[in-house]
């Protein structure tokens, strides 16, 4: 029987204990006139498990010879399982990255291998892969050849022979870079090593896992002040000792023997080493590059005022109050400041209580562009024209952080500034306005209630939200003074000769003025209302016949105090569907969200200011979008509170107002049973109609007191009369009666 005829692309792999093969051969061609096979080893694996680098070269088998070994069962022909790697698309494997350092990581990779395959493209690009393999071993030689070291040349062969054994897929020369330096694993100790200690009767403590950890937490006391000695006395008090209670109630601890616990020596060695470990799970991974000091200053890179603009955000380190309440606390807001490296003035700044993000930056971007008199008169606070301009620079220093985003790369091209960003965690890579920061906190935000000072609370402190006292209102206030005074201070070291000569106060904003009205400035020009409209968040709000009301962040309830109109939105076509429908439409505006008293909707002519129109205080107005919905939300808790009260009052008058109408029916009734009807319109008496109403008053009140009679001295059972002459019936309880009274009252009802 002729033998079996092996696949192209498959294995043959031994199946002996003596090994009739080295490795595993794949099958590379198939020559029927000759009756051969080419086939390759697959990479070998060393004694200690470890894949061996190199590639054996291709050889030829007989096909008869293939054939005898797997009819003896010596070897086994199996399917190739060819890694997922090799059919993954470039694009593919970069978004299959689990985080942002891996993908750069797989970049580098594909790069990588097309640098590995233009090194051996010269010598496949001629020839299919049916004909690199039938002629290796010209092709080696011309390698070597070619190659200007024999290291070199074997490279190059290496590579070769890995994209034949792949038959000629170009993804198997990616480098599995990814699979080198695992870490290595800590010895588990199962028994004592090591030179006994003297005192320890010949024994050694064996750490445990556990016991290392304990030796770090432990450790951790060093870096609150506790010497080593003490940190070791509170650790084996804690973890290696038995606790005791006296007559007194007094406990003791009675440490284990020393046998039975670490030593000092394991205690500093274990603790120092596993507190990393310790440290990594409570604080999570940070690893912070090394600072390097390359000299200088960032205003090495302005040579004139405008080219260049320093801009940073952080907190604002102080708790603030509702404008409704200053019982109600609000979190510390996040604050963006604009700094020229030039003049070291201050050219804008932004207060938002949202999360930092690309529109809320493009907010302190629109600050330092425009004049900031508005926003002084808008909080009560004096500036003149021109007493704190603006001005939209060619460039802005930022960090790497919400800057790196599609809005501001949309806002580059829009607006025609440029973004430059500093390394990673090197914040002398702007100076100026870090150093700014730091004194805003010192002569603004520290000097304030509800200051958290830039750390966390202690244990034992009490918490800054409760020592809050100022709301948003007062603090804008506080912090366009301290920039105003900021800018009127005198820096002669940055003022020019020329100006100090025309006896110019040499002040930082001064400096920016003379800079500019002697034109030595680089600016952008554009709009104001456009890059206003640009860089103003968007808000989901609800669209309605009487105008638009703004939503809660999470789109499921309507903010209250508040509702915009404007006779522009009449003209609107999704406007004029609402109101014929007398339906409501979802959409996104744009607000400021430090002023709710207009908002910005695109419309079909483009943006359109909506006011605010709801007629309210002064005070309402002073608040922001935060404060906003936090009034709203605490108004809503308010109403959920009082919903028990509302309902019990509900029910009360339903109950009170059912007993009304039965007892009326009951006297109908009895007053019908006598055959007595009432006066006609002859025999009416004349009286007038103010004592008719004092007659009826006093029946009332006789009604009143005999109901308040029957229901305190509890003696009238609990009946249901029906209609007619039909017999009365005991409620069997008095939620069953309650029910009954008022089906059977409905009934009345239909058959009177």
């Amino acid at each position: 029987m002729a033998a079996a005829m092996p696949k192209l692309g498959h294995v043959l792999v031994d199946t002996t204990v003596t090994g009739a093969l080295a490795a595993p051969l794949r099958i590379l061609m198939i020559d029927q006139e000759d009756g051969s096979a080419i086939v390759m080893p697959l990479r070998r694996q060393s004694p200690n498990g470890r894949s061996i680098y190199y590639l054996q070269h291709p050889r030829s088998m007989r096909l008869s010879a293939i054939g005898e070994l797997i009819d003896q069962g010596a070897i086994r022909e199996a399917a190739f399982d060819v890694p997922a790697l090799w059919g993954v698309s470039d694009a593919d494997y970069v978004s299959a990255a689990a985080n942002q350092k891996d993908a750069d990581d797989r970049v580098n990779r594909l790069k990588k291998r097309d640098e590995f395959f233009e090194s051996i493209e010269p010598y496949i690009s001629k020839l299919s892969i049916q004909g690199v393999i039938r002629s290796f071993n010209s092709v080696i030689a011309q390698i070597g050849k070619d190659s200007p070291t024999k290291s070199a040349a074997q490279q190059i062969i290496r590579r070769l022979c890995l994209y034949i054994l792949s038959l000629g897929r170009r993804n198997s020369l990616i480098p599995l870079t990814s699979r080198c330096g695992a870490p290595g694993k800590e010895r588990t100790v199962v028994r004592p090593t090591g030179r006994p200690k003297q005192n320890t009767q010949g024994k050694n403590y064996v750490m445990t896992e556990s016991d290392k950890e304990k030796c770090a937490i432990a450790m951790q006391l060093c870096d609150a002040g506790k010497s080593l000695s003490e940190a070791f006395a509170i650790a084996n008090t804690a973890y290696w000792s038995d606790a005791s209670t006296d007559e007194q109630g007094r406990v003791t601890h009675k440490l284990w023997d020393v046998s039975s616990r670490p030593t000092l020596d394991q205690f500093t060695y274990w603790g120092r080493r596993a507190s990393a470990n310790v440290k990594l799970k409570t604080f999570g991974d940070f690893h912070r590059e090394a600072p390097t000091r390359r000299g200088g200053s960032s205003a090495d890179k302005a040579h004139a005022v405008g080219v260049l603009m320093e801009l940073d955000s952080t907190s604002a380190d102080v708790y603030l109050t509702s404008v409704e309440s200053r019982n109600r606390t609000l979190p510390p807001m996040h604050r963006y400041v604009v700094k020229c490296p030039v003049t070291k003035a201050v050219l804008g700044f932004h207060l938002d209580w949202e999360a930092p993000s690309p529109r809320i930056a493009l907010r302190a971007v629109l600050s330092a562009a425009e004049d900031k008199k508005a926003l002084c008169e808008r909080f009560g606070v004096e500036c003149g024209v021109d007493q704190w301009p603006g001005i939209l620079a060619s460039s802005y220093l930022v960090d790497n952080g919400e800057f790196k985003a599609s809005e501001i790369t949309d806002a580059e091209k829009e607006f025609g500034f440029a973004i430059e960003y500093t390394r990673a965690y090197s914040g002398e890579s702007k100076p100026n306005v870090e150093s700014q920061h730091k004194s805003d906190h010192l002569r603004l935000d520290h000097k304030l209630s509800g200051t958290t000072r830039g750390r966390q609370k202690k244990r034992g402190e009490e918490t800054p939200a409760s020592r809050a006292l100022i709301n948003y209102w007062e603090f804008m206030q506080l912090a366009l003074k301290h920039y105003l005074r900021w800018n009127d201070e005198l820096v002669p070291d940055c003022a020019p000769v020329a100006m100090i000569a025309a006896g110019l106060s040499p002040t930082r904003i001064n400096v920016f003025k003379w800079f500019r009205d002697t034109h030595q400035i680089k600016q952008k020009h554009v709009d104001l209302e456009h890059l206003r409209f640009f860089t103003l968040p968007s808000w989901p709000a609800v669209l309605k016949e009487d105008g638009i009301h703004l939503l809660s962040q999470d789109r499921k309830s309507i903010l209250s105090f508040v509702r915009y109109y404007s006779a522009k939105l009449w003209d609107d076509d999704r406007f004029q569907k609402i109101r014929a429908r007398r339906r409501s439409l979802r959409i996104d505006i744009r607000i400021d969200s430090s002023n709710i008293e207009q908002i910005y909707v695109p419309l079909s002519e483009g943006m359109c200011i909506v006011p605010n129109v709801t007629a309210i205080d002064q005070e309402r107005t002073m608040c922001g979008l935060a404060d906003l919905i936090e009034s709203t939300r605490s108004w809503n808790e308010k109403r959920h509170q009082s919903r028990q009260l509302k309902e019990q009052a509900e029910a009360s008058d339903v109950l009170e107002r059912h007993q009304i109408e039965s007892d009326a029916r009951r006297e109908k009734r009895a007053e019908s049973a006598k055959g007595s009807k009432g006066p006609g319109r002859s025999q009416r008496d004349r009286t007038s109609l103010a004592e008719r109403a004092r007659e009826e008053s006093a029946k009332v009140i006789a009604q009143s007191k005999a109901s308040v009679s029957r229901a305190l001295s509890k003696k009238e059972a609990t009946t249901i009369e029906s209609p007619g002459d039909e017999k009365l019936v005991d409620a069997p309880t008095p939620e069953a009666a309650i029910v009954s009274r008022f089906l059977l009252d409905m009934r009345q009802k239909r058959s009177l």
